[in-house]
């Protein structure tokens, strides 16, 4: 197993705790930092879902993360809920992986609409952080 990399830090020397993790390379906003539509427009091949990371890769990824280089914070990305499907799985894959990270989801009125998967994530301590819209428009 490989050491802890103390202190990592980004070019400006900025501390590095901070990870976004997207559950699928369809999302379906089109966020000017992450899947611009000049880049990603209706043209652009995506990955063939049999090379999507599978949820257990995903949470050993996140479980890496927080013990190699001290990530303590996590925002899930990647559209709505039903672009990848059974998404509140991966979530509880999250917590049980890393139950002392600070876990949230971006866009999180996405998620709200459904009654059941709004009271899972409060069950789960996953905070709802606001989109700002300036930084995206739906596709």
């Amino acid at each position: 197993m490989s050491a802890v990399v103390p202190n990592p830090s980004d070019r400006l020397g900025r501390p590095l705790a901070d990870l976004r993790i997207s559950v699928t390379d369809r999302c379906n906003f089109r966020c000017t930092y992450c899947m611009p539509r000049e880049a990603f427009g209706a043209s652009y091949r995506f990955l063939p879902r049999s090379e999507i990371l599978t949820f257990e890769e995903l949470s050993r990824l996140l479980g890496l993360f927080v013990d190699r280089l001290g990530i303590r914070s996590v925002k899930v990305t990647g559209g709505e809920p039903t672009v990848r499907a059974d998404l509140p799985t991966l979530i509880r894959m999250f917590r049980e992986a890393a139950p002392e990270i600070d876990l949230s989801k971006a866009r999180p009125a996405e998620w709200v609409h459904d009654r059941n998967v709004a009271k899972f994530l409060t069950d789960l301590h996953v905070k709802r952080q606001a989109a700002k819209s300036r930084e995206s428009t739906a596709a």
